[in-house]
């Protein structure tokens, strides 16, 4: 999965438009749709800003990007309990 992608799928499971996650994270409407298109990729700064928004570490929405299809089959239970701590502990919160 793309790093737009998988913001948006994130955005969706917050039930957040896209302008408000925009707004929220002080980057224009435009911008978001272009990431989530993928037909730009953000900065840094930006994917913080992002993350921050949806309520979560840039860590796990940089790793979110991953699906177990793209780690090879012996590294997989490594995958998944890199994810379960990520998920359990990424307990940031933000107001939208």
């Amino acid at each position: 999965m793309t790093l737009g992608q998988t913001i948006r799928v994130l955005r969706k499971e917050k039930k957040i438009k896209q302008k408000e996650l925009a707004k929220s994270a002080g980057i224009s409407d435009t911008a978001l749709y272009n990431i989530e298109k993928d037909l730009s990729m953000p900065t840094k700064q930006t994917i913080q800003k992002i993350s921050a928004a949806l309520g979560h570490s840039v860590a796990y929405v940089l790793v979110s990007c991953v699906t177990e299809d793209d780690v090879p089959t012996e590294k997989r239970e490594v995958f998944r309990a890199l994810i379960k701590i990520l998920k359990d502990n990424d307990t940031r919160t933000y107001n939208l």
